[in-house]
């Protein structure tokens, strides 16, 4: 049996249903289950016991197994509880003046649309969006580097972006994007005026073979309920020491306030704890297969998929090159709107789902790769089609 297959089987998914929605939830591993399982069990039978003597270990592993994963410092990641909770944490307490600004895209997600026009109606924080590019399927890393180079302004404080969008599955250039940062903070010298650089990371987090360091970005947000398969309920966010020291904790913590920066910035109170408790077999799940093997797969995967849509006539929207494409493929058929193509699948037992709308107006149909799928359900959608 093939490691794909014994990854497959780790998963109790219905086996008569196809399952492309990982973008959205995902089932968690027979290994998570169990652990999940087993907390739950010590909670309801020694409810405060097992808390008290087991909560400290279990987030000191998670903080670690974060950052075995991604390569960071243990001391600069804050475990949180969504990306939307995360985003929140940095876009509603990183420190603006009056007189500056939050810049983030028109195809950005309406958990940061949504959060930055609370602020501004809480505290009267300026934001400001810009088109990124002009359309998915043509888009290319120079448009993109350009176009956030041209936004920019002296007064811009902090720019948020997405590492993957939802909406048409294109991928940015968040290195490039990093180095327009780097060039424009240059010439700014105090702190308090530096150009911070925060990222959505959350569909690209357990599919892409990078590093915290290796992307360049200032901040970086991601639930753990998608491609990390893991507890729901559980998210990481984690920062560089100086962007750190320019946001602003928005909820007390309980975390040791001496172990860096991050713990700051991880909420106290009641959690879900058989979840958090949890967190770190999701990592070593991810890190036994090795993240090169992991977008290895979903990478081929993916162009099995790009390649039968192309060969039944569908209109593809993300981009084909893998710099600018992770685990969702965006497609149009060529004669039914997406909601029409979704609910035949949906009628014929393939789960896909619909996106919002792009940055050029327009709706697809959305497909999420994974590496519990095989080519025979790349297959299936593709001959169903």
């Amino acid at each position: 049996m093939s490691k794909w297959n014994i990854v497959r089987e780790a998963f109790e998914l219905d086996p008569a249903v196809t399952h492309f929605a990982a973008m959205s939830l995902v089932a968690h591993p027979a290994v998570l289950k169990w652990e999940i399982d087993s907390h739950r069990n010590a909670l309801n039978r020694w409810p405060l016991m097992h808390v008290s003597t087991q909560f400290p270990v279990a987030e000191e592993a998670a903080f670690e197994a974060v950052a075995t994963y991604f390569c960071a410092d243990a001391s600069s990641i804050a475990l949180t509880g969504s990306t939307t909770m995360g985003l929140a944490q940095v876009l509603g307490g990183v420190a603006v003046a009056p007189h500056q600004e939050i810049l983030t895209s028109t195809a950005d997600h309406s958990s940061t649309l949504d959060t930055l026009e609370l602020r501004k109606r809480r505290d009267g924080t300026a934001y400001r969006t810009f088109r990124l590019y002009k359309q998915g399927s043509t888009a290319t890393a120079a448009e993109i580097v350009d176009n956030v180079r041209a936004a920019i302004r002296p007064e811009t404080r902090l720019l948020s972006l997405a590492w993957v969008y939802s909406s048409d599955g294109l991928k940015i250039p968040v290195r490039n994007i990093a180095k327009v940062v780097k060039a424009e903070n240059a010439c700014r010298h105090d702190p308090s005026e530096r150009l911070l650089f925060s990222i959505d990371g959350v569909h690209g987090f357990g599919v892409e073979d990078s590093t915290f360091d290796a992307l360049g970005c200032d901040l970086f947000i991601a639930g753990c309920h998608k491609w990390v398969f893991g507890p729901r309920g559980t998210a990481i966010i984690c920062g560089r020491p100086e962007a750190w020291e320019q946001v602003v904790p928005i909820v007390a913590t309980f975390s040791a306030r001496t172990k860096g920066p991050g713990r700051l910035h991880t909420p106290g109170g009641v959690h879900a704890y058989e979840h958090t408790l949890s967190l770190a077999t999701s990592f070593h799940f991810l890190s036994a297969l090795g993240k090169p093997s992991v977008y290895k797969r979903v990478r081929q995967l993916v162009e099995r998929l790009r390649a039968g849509l192309t060969q039944r006539g569908m209109l593809i929207e993300t981009p084909a090159a893998a710099q600018l494409s992770s685990g969702i493929v965006c497609f149009r058929h060529p004669e039914e709107e997406p909601t029409v193509t979704v609910r035949r699948l949906t009628d014929n037992k393939i789960h896909i789902t619909e996106s919002p709308e792009d940055p050029s107006g327009a709706r697809h149909a959305r497909v999420s790769v994974a590496i519990f799928n095989n080519e025979e359900d790349i297959d299936r959608l593709v001959n169903t089609l």
